[in-house]
């Protein structure tokens, strides 16, 4: 037995030193493991752009702490503007808060537009509203770089920063391009500006253009107003475009159904946009009236699978017997 232990334990001692040890474990036990090799830390320092760059498209999808510092560093110091945009989105997509401070001050320092860009973006789901709505509103007053505007307006609706309410609706003004005015439509709708309902609108019944009239009918469903229900039936009814009438059909859809709201579903089930018929038929489907039953049954042969197969779901629930004929179907009489 003796001979036994003396044979056992070197062999023991030798297996130890041979076995490899995970570089996340080589500072000890209690260390986080990495989900990379850890070598990539040090490629964020590197003298190549591209070891650098590569490196944070690596680090990028992750959510481990142990590279933030370094994050945080490249972000403010790289000498590339490349390198500097990979790291905003990884902090961005981690939804790092701890970024915020820094990307305040990069968003406000920053030579390069791209990486302001995506600063501004960042800001509006890891920002603080006390303090980032700050650096976004004056970003928004003294660039002249639309795309950045839009990208700011956007961040202040996402922080619901109702102080900053005036400064994103006065970009509705036809002065400036579809892009901003459409983004403060929708920034508005985003904070659920009920005071500017009115400005929305105006902004339904007279903007040229139709993404913006449609963002602008899209804001004032998430408001939620009933002053903006006539406005919308009226749009849902009449409006040349069909993304507005589609937008303006799923806003009435989320204010309170009233009968003038309920006639307007029922009338546009004859709309000649797919997506305004469907979603039309979802609106009317849990307070459909005996006497509406033949214009939901019109819909049995639609062109669309998806709007017959709704048909025949709310027909079906009120005991209406159906026959399927080829992939369409038709009321037995």
């Amino acid at each position: 037995m003796k001979y036994f232990y003396k044979t056992l334990l070197p062999l023991l001692l030798l297996i130890l030193v041979l076995s490899p040890i995970s570089p996340s474990h080589a500072a000890g036990s209690d260390a986080p493991l990495l989900p990379y090799p850890e070598s990539l830390l040090d490629d964020l320092t590197s003298k190549e752009e591209a070891t650098r760059l590569s490196a944070i498209q690596v680090i990028k999808p992750y959510r481990e702490t142990i590279s933030l510092p370094l994050l945080l560093s490249t972000v403010v110091n790289d000498s590339s503007s490349q390198v500097r945009l990979q790291a905003v989105g990884a902090l961005w997509n981690r939804g790092e808060v701890k970024a915020a401070k820094v990307l305040e001050k990069v968003l406000m320092l920053d030579k390069d537009e791209s990486v302001r860009l995506a600063s501004a973006g960042a800001l509006g789901d890891i920002g603080f509203k006390s303090t980032s709505s700050i650096f976004l509103v004056n970003t928004i007053q003294s660039t002249g770089n639309d795309a950045l505007i839009a990208r700011c307006l956007r961040s202040l609706g996402r922080l619901q920063d109702h102080s900053s309410i005036n400064t994103v609706s006065s970009f509705l003004a036809l002065q400036y391009p579809s892009e901003v005015r459409g983004t403060a439509a929708e920034a508005l709708g985003l904070m659920g500006a009920e005071k500017k309902v009115d400005a929305l609108i105006h902004v339904l019944e007279n903007d040229p253009d139709n993404t913006v009239r449609s963002l602008a009918a899209e804001a004032l469903g998430r408001v939620g107003s009933d002053r903006a229900a006539e406005t919308l039936i009226r749009m849902l009814l009449f409006d040349d475009s069909d993304i507005v009438r589609y937008k303006s059909a799923e806003a009435l859809g989320q204010m309170r159904l009233t009968t003038s709201i309920y006639e307007s579903f029922l009338e546009s089930l004859r709309d000649p946009d797919k997506r305004v018929r469907y979603a039309c038929l979802n609106q009317v489907s849990e307070r459909l009236q005996r006497d509406d039953i033949g214009a939901v049954a019109e819909l049995l042969s639609d062109e669309r699978k998806g709007i017959r197969e709704l048909a025949h779901q709310i027909l079906s629930l009120r005991g209406i017997v159906m026959e399927r004929i080829g992939n369409r179907y038709r009321l037995v009489e």
